[in-house]
Formats: C-alpha cells, sequence, structure tokens
C-alpha cells in the first residue's frame, strides 16, 4: 500500500485530471455513475503509474483535456463516464 504523502499526490492528481476531462467525480458519485470503491482503485491505479511528474506537467500546462494521456492508468474509467 502505498504512503500517506503518495496517496496524497495521487489524490490531487485524479482529482485534477477528473477535472481537466470535465467530470465531477462528486457529482458521478452521487448519480451512482462510479462507487466510491471505483474512487479508490482509481488512486491507487494511478499512485502505481510511473508518469507522476510528466502528469504533473500536463495538468499544470493545460486548461482543459480532451482525454487523459495515453499512459493513465484511469483512461478506461475516464471514458466510461
Amino acid at each position: 500500500m502505498p504512503d500517506r504523502e503518495t496517496l496524497q499526490k495521487h489524490v490531487y492528481l485524479f482529482d485534477t485530471m477528473s477535472e481537466k476531462l470535465g467530470h465531477d467525480m462528486q457529482q458521478h458519485t452521487l448519480d451512482g455513475d462510479v462507487s466510491i470503491d471505483a474512487l479508490t482503485n482509481a488512486v491507487v491505479r494511478c499512485s502505481q503509474c510511473g508518469h507522476a511528474d510528466d502528469c504533473a506537467a500536463k495538468l499544470n500546462a493545460a486548461r482543459n483535456l480532451s482525454q487523459p494521456p495515453a499512459y493513465c492508468q484511469n483512461k478506461a474509467l475516464f471514458k466510461t463516464l
């Protein structure tokens, strides 16, 4: 299991990626589109990615994104929303 600092970093990356892709994950959860367990698993997948620095740079440089980077461990989740 990743340590607290790593998880916090990846919660931020996942949340920012979601927002830049136009997804309100809180609303998706309330609407039943995604479960809390699925969000937890998404953050864990994100924390296992070796591209965190590149991801952070892309997120910082972009106002919005039309799709996640090819290496994104959560691209299948984002595609279903």
